[in-house]
């Protein structure tokens, strides 16, 4: 037996706080080129995690990242996501053996690409983004398929799925572009494409942008 379920919905998902310094500036020539920094994110779980708009959880990640600004400029970032307990997952009290919340997985994120000045106003850019997810509740199909009985009559051979628990890595690979026709106006544009099969998410995701500031 299978079955799917579609849906939509609108509103505001979970709030993220930010706070970066930075721990190391790269000067060359008498001017800023970079450096090192560190961060924390802080993640509020406001949105309605039943409706697909938020994780159910509150969350931090502590992060450091590395940018080189120039006509050739590269960039990496690691961070750590720690999360709280979410109503999406549920596991059994060992006290009184009903279901109660469980913790949304653990994040290990990194990434790493280039930026490179095609033009004075057009920048391309390549990226690499991964995660490890720690101990994650998983669907494991049980193999070979067993014979169940029904109603005392044989039913035909079925697969049976069985709930795990296990960490796996998702990898992605992204390209897009930059363009700044004025000065304040800011038009971007990216693609992301899955290299492995880890994990439940689209095989390709576009995302155009515009932002203006004044």
């Amino acid at each position: 037996m299978s079955g799917t379920r579609a849906g939509e919905a609108t509103g505001i998902g979970d709030i993220v706080f930010a706070t970066k310094v930075n721990a190391w500036k790269l000067r060359r020539a008498q001017k800023d080129h970079g450096g090192f920094s560190l961060g924390v994110e802080v993640r509020l779980p406001s949105g309605d995690s039943h409706s697909y708009l938020g994780s159910g959880a509150n969350g931090a990640k502590p992060f450091a990242n590395f940018t080189y600004a120039g006509h050739f400029s590269p960039h990496f970032n690691i961070g750590y996501q720690f999360n709280g307990k979410t109503d999406l997952i549920t596991v059994a009290s060992s006290s009184t053996g009903t279901l109660v919340k469980g913790t949304l997985p653990n994040r290990l994120i990194y990434s790493g690409g280039v930026d490179f000045a095609l033009f004075k106003k057009l920048t391309v850019n390549v990226d690499g983004i991964a995660q490890h997810v720690f101990d994650a509740p998983r669907a494991t199909l049980l193999s070979p398929p067993v014979q169940v009985f029904q109603n005392f009559f044989l039913a035909p051979s079925q697969s049976v799925v069985s709930p795990s628990t296990a960490s796996y890595t998702q990898a992605d690979a992204a390209g897009g572009f930059k363009w700044n026709p004025v000065k304040g106006l800011l038009f971007s544009g990216n693609v992301s494409v899955k290299l492995n099969q880890a994990g439940l998410r689209s095989r390709i995701v576009p995302l155009m942008g515009a932002s203006f500031t004044f």
